[in-house]
């Protein structure tokens, strides 16, 4: 059907120089219309666009359906209804087939990556020797060794959260009783306890390098603009 090659054409046109979208979304729109398109020609009573109904629609999810991920099926259907509804919206088609069809598309739960424990000693290992290199120095790069250390010793010790980790507020933090109070989803909260002794002295001497910072932001894990440490951040760490 070469109308809808031309009204394809015209879309991506649209998206490029109204809607400024991105050239990788513009290539995504494309192969998923171009799909679509390949589709269509199962159906040689489909002569124009305004042909299309809700029938041709729905073997079209159940085609998509096969061999591809939710996520990427809810990818590929929402070009399809942003392209629907700019015909709809140009006049170029009376009734929307998307319209009156509901969709509940389940993206299966991802479990979380786990890092192998010998790279996690590798880690440590590592950190602390650069730490005996900087002890002398006590300089800006020692500071923010040891902050980065603590964070990630308290977040393999207790298992929380890297958003728990972020939002961990002085006062959630007791370093005399060894304990913290986290904040987790639905604001409920519970104490876990710092495990080891030389975690918790750890803690401590990053207390009293950063203690005005902390003072100050009432954050117990601080950047160098002395707010809040980012989640990003934190994630950046556990990635190097």
């Amino acid at each position: 059907m070469n109308e809808l090659q031309l009204l394809i054409d015209d879309f991506l046109s649209h998206c490029k120089y109204e809607k400024n979208l991105s050239p990788l979304s513009l290539k995504a729109y494309q192969i998923d219309l171009e799909q679509f398109q390949k589709f269509i020609t199962k159906f040689p009573s489909i002569e124009k666009i305004g042909d299309l109904d809700k029938t041709v629609i729905r073997d079209y999810i159940k085609e998509i359906f096969q061999g591809n991920k939710p996520k990427t099926i809810k990818r590929k259907l929402a070009t399809l209804k942003v392209f629907m509804n700019h015909l709809e919206y140009e006049d170029i088609i009376i009734i929307n087939p998307f319209r009156k069809i509901r969709l509940n598309i389940k993206e299966g739960k991802q479990l979380p990556k786990i890092i192998d424990l010998k790279n996690i000693k590798k880690l440590f290992s590592y950190l602390y020797a650069v730490k005996e290199t900087l002890a002398e120095q006590k300089s800006n790069s020692y500071n923010i060794l040891i902050r980065d250390i603590a964070v990630l010793e308290l977040l393999f010790a207790t298992g929380m959260r890297v958003s728990e980790l972020s939002h961990l507020k002085l006062a959630q933090i007791n370093l005399t009783k060894g304990a913290t109070l986290v904040k987790g989803k639905g604001n409920r909260e519970r104490i876990i306890p710092i495990p080891h002794k030389d975690i918790l002295e750890l803690l401590k001497i990053y207390f009293e390098l950063y203690k005005e910072e902390i003072t100050k932001s009432e954050y117990f894990f601080v950047n160098r603009l002395k707010k809040r440490l980012t989640e990003q951040s934190i994630r950046r760490q556990t990635n190097q």
